[in-house]
């Protein structure tokens, strides 16, 4: 039924596109870099590739992406080809590791009714900018009906959310996850989302997919000119929230010409889990500033992390950390005998209107009291160190 749904709509969007004139738009982003790394109790360094901008474990992403929309704006079609080096170990199905979004959409009533089909790709509900949630994406349908202004109510029914053909996972439900979604936003005051998924049936948590079955709540302030303000509570693996269910908070408040051309930054997230291998709290606190010169051609940053045992959560911010340690964790013991300190100062230029690149340096302190099991080398306040470059360029 989920495939004969998908495939109606995609050659609906297809006739509607072609029947009216309309435009094709595209872009494409290739991201790179190189990193070099000692860790402490340990005698050799080594260079690897690894991107810290773009969160790339093996070091280069290329993206090409297109969309097309018909002269009326009521239908079109997204695509984007991806080739990324994390994901040439995924051999599930090559084709998913290369396309990694397509779909069709239509509007109807004014824009009141929206509708995607294919291989969704939707970011209206996303919570915040700590965590990077998908609500709203994999292969399926997604409807967004808008009855008044500023409300919007999403629901989303999907198949297999990790590829767009794959016969190694098949699944006997009609629809793998299913996800509601309402948003809120009045003008110049507030934003608010509730969403609400269930476990990926496809995958589930722990086998490929990460999509534990989650549900949160986000508010975001709009009131104040240049200044980023959210907070948002989520609710993970509700399903079996007993034995491992996970409740945790982020915030986010970033302003933007306080100071002429500096920005201030302070991130924070706390978790809590109800897992017997997790019961430490899990906290997490970034603070970074930056300030632009030469008309924004110059930026250097300095960038704060700290982290406190317990739960671990997908922070975007952490998982680098991770990544520029040399290992899935680095060796990192999250729990309570064990606090880190990152400190990382860089700088950006921008060569052109369409690329940059970056420069930093990393240190990684233990404030911990125990040595890490991981690392049997490691002493107890051991010092890592990692340096980079990053380089990005967009419409090459």
């Amino acid at each position: 039924m989920k495939k004969a749904l998908v495939i109606f709509l995609i050659l609906a969007v297809a006739g509607g596109l072609f029947a009216q004139a309309g435009g094709w738009t595209f872009q494409q982003v290739a991201n790179g870099g190189i990193g070099w790394f000692k860790l402490d109790g340990q005698d050799q360094h080594w260079v690897r590739p690894i991107s810290r901008q773009e969160n790339i474990e093996n070091g280069i992403r290329v993206r090409f992406n297109g969309s097309y929309v018909n002269a009326d704006n009521t239908a079109g079609f997204r695509f984007r080809l991806e080739g990324n080096g994390d994901r040439q170990g995924d051999t599930r199905n090559q084709m998913s590791a290369f396309f990694d979004m397509a779909y069709g959409w239509l509007s109807f009533m004014d824009n009141k009714v929206y509708i995607i089909g294919g291989r969704a790709d939707d970011n209206r509900f996303n919570a915040d900018v700590i965590h990077d949630n998908d609500q709203a994406e994999g292969m399926g349908i997604f409807t967004v009906v808008s009855p008044m202004a500023g409300l919007d109510i999403g629901v989303g029914l999907y198949g297999n959310t990790r590829t767009m053909i794959n016969p190694q996972e098949p699944t006997t439900q009609d629809f793998a996850k299913v996800t509601f979604n309402v948003g809120y936003t009045m003008p110049d005051t507030f934003r608010v989302v509730a969403s609400v998924r269930n476990l990926n049936r496809a995958g589930g948590a722990g086998t490929g997919t990460s999509e534990a079955s989650q549900a949160y709540l986000h508010f975001r302030l709009l009131s104040i000119p240049g200044l980023t303000a959210q907070v948002t509570g989520f609710v993970r693996r509700f399903d079996d929230f007993s034995d491992e269910g996970i409740i945790r908070f982020n915030e986010y408040f970033s302003h933007t010409g306080l100071v002429p051309n500096m920005t201030l930054t302070l991130g924070a997230a706390q978790a809590f889990s109800q897992a017997d291998a997790h019961k430490d709290p899990f906290l997490w606190f970034w603070l970074w500033g930056s300030y632009a010169l030469d008309d924004g051609k110059i930026i250097p940053r300095l960038d704060i992390n700290y982290a406190r045992g317990g739960t671990v959560q997908h922070i975007w911010n952490v998982h680098y950390w991770y990544a520029f340690r040399g290992e899935a964790t680095g060796g990192m013991s999250f729990n309570k005998d064990h606090s880190y300190i990152n400190v990382r100062p860089s700088v950006q230029f921008r060569v052109s209107n369409t690329a940059w690149l970056e420069m930093g340096y990393m240190f990684t302190k233990d404030l911990g009291d125990a040595a890490s099991a991981a690392i049997a080398s490691r002493k107890k306040g051991g010092m890592d160190h990692a340096a980079y470059i990053d380089v990005r360029v967009n419409n090459f």
